[in-house]
C-alpha cells in the first residue's frame, strides 16, 4: 500500500508543470520537493534513529524548509519529524535527511565528506555539482520531477533504500 502512495505521489511529481512553475514560480516547486523528501525518508533504512524525531535539515532554500514545517504533523517510522535550518557542514552531523539547494551547490562537496561516514540522507537539486557526492539528486526536466540514487553513497553511510524506491528513480548507479 506505501508503495502505491509512493508511486501515485510520483506520478503526479511527473505531472507536466505550466510554463510559469517551469520557470521557477516556487510556490510549486517547494511542495511537491517536500513530498518527495518525506517519502524519501519512508522508504529509507537507518542503521539506528533518535527514538522520538527524525531529523529534516535544509540549507539554502527557505521555501522548501516552510514547505516541510507543513508537513511536521507526518510521522516516518513510528517517530515525528523535526525540521530545522542548516548552514555548517557540523550541524548536518545531526540530520537524518540533508536537503542542499541549488544556491548552497559550492558546498556540495565540503557537506559530503564531512557527513560520509555518518547516516546522513543527502539529497540535493541537480545542477554543476559531482553526483557522487550526494545519495538522491532531484532533477526538473521539461516541467517534471525524476531522481537518480547513487547506491555506493546510500552504503557508505550505511543507509538501506528500499528496492521500491529504487525501482521508481531515473537512474541507479
Amino acid at each position: 500500500m506505501r508503495f502505491r502512495t509512493l508511486f501515485l505521489l510520483l506520478l503526479g511529481c511527473a505531472s507536466p508543470l505550466t510554463q510559469a512553475q517551469a520557470q521557477g514560480v516556487v510556490s510549486t516547486a517547494a511542495p511537491l520537493q517536500a513530498l518527495l523528501l518525506y517519502n524519501f525518508a519512508s522508504y529509507t533504512g537507518w542503521p539506528s534513529l533518535p527514538e522520538e524525531k527524525i531529523k529534516f535539515c535544509v540549507m539554502g532554500s527557505e521555501d522548501l524548509l516552510e514547505s516541510l514545517n507543513r508537513l511536521k504533523n507526518r510521522t516516518i517510522k513510528g517517530r515525528a519529524m523535526e525540521v530545522k535550518a542548516i548552514n555548517s557542514a557540523v550541524q548536518a552531523l545531526s540530520c537524518q535527511v540533508l536537503f542542499v539547494g541549488s544556491e548552497e551547490h559550492p558546498r556540495i562537496h565540503e557537506l559530503s565528506l564531512v557527513t560520509r561516514s555518518t547516516p546522513v540522507l543527502l539529497v540535493a537539486e541537480e545542477n554543476d555539482f559531482d553526483p557522487s557526492d550526494v545519495v538522491i539528486s532531484l532533477r526538473l526536466q521539461e516541467g517534471r520531477y525524476s531522481f537518480k540514487i547513487n547506491q555506493t553513497a546510500a552504503r557508505t553511510r550505511a543507509l538501506a533504500l528500499s528496492s521500491n524506491l529504487l525501482k521508481l528513480a531515473a537512474q541507479v548507479n
